[in-house]
């Protein structure tokens, strides 16, 4: 059994401003309360160390259990929606970043309850969160190829069409994908060409107007 480590970074305003004083709770998936931190006045938290399995594992493709362990993690503040992180993935030997991004109560306190969100198993371990939508007309092409600031995310199958839209950064997104998709304990030339490839894609859709067009990026 290994190690990693969970650090947090606590804002609100799209996490341009932090949050101090904001309570967080660190679980087990059984339910076990395993950490209590307050976020200081720049919205950060000390690192908490976790037990994980051990790394090696991620190199073994035989191996089909869980490579990293799971928890789950409550923030909360006053004036504040509550936020649940539910399955925060935590890899042998590395340290890891959580953003939590609040939203303010309203005045009438309605939507009040907490935000959910629930992190899935790593893309490598259910092919299905693999599938894209390939049926397209024909692309429209951008005059040159933009690197945008932020980009438009499906969250959910791309077959489902009641899943929720929304605008990331387009730094955001690169992240997102690749710790859903590659391992962090890869050599270092894999991790690279994954994170290439995945990149290429993205600027691939925004260079052909995909979303224009009907189509959606994938957020895992």
């Amino acid at each position: 059994m290994g190690k990693g480590a969970l650090r947090f970074e606590i804002g609100t305003a799209n996490g341009d401003l932090p949050v101090a004083g904001a309570k967080i709770i660190i679980s087990s998936q059984t339910g076990d309360v395993l950490y209590q931190l307050t976020s200081d006045a720049n919205g950060l938290a000390d690192a908490v160390e976790l037990e994980a399995p051990d790394g090696t594992l991620t190199l073994r493709p035989d191996y089909d259990g869980d490579p990293y362990a799971r928890y789950n993690v409550e923030v909360r503040a006053p004036g504040f929606r509550p936020v649940q992180v539910r399955g925060v993935q935590i890899f042998d030997g590395e340290s890891s970043a959580l953003p939590v991004v609040m939203e303010p109560l309203t005045a009438s306190g309605t939507r009040s309850g907490a935000t959910i969100f629930d992190i899935p198993k790593n893309a490598l371990q259910d092919a299905t969160q693999r599938q894209q939508e390939t049926d397209r007309p024909n692309p429209r092409i951008l005059r040159e190829v933009i690197i945008p600031d932020f980009i438009t995310v499906h969250l959910g199958h791309p077959d489902n069409d009641k899943a929720m839209t929304t605008r990331v950064r387009f730094i955001d997104y690169a992240k997102n994908v690749a710790s859903s998709e590659i391992y962090p304990h890869w050599p270092k030339a894999a991790l690279e060409a994954n994170i290439l490839a995945q990149i290429s894609l993205a600027l691939n859709r925004v260079y052909t107007e995909w979303r224009c067009l009907g189509g959606y990026f994938p957020m895992q």
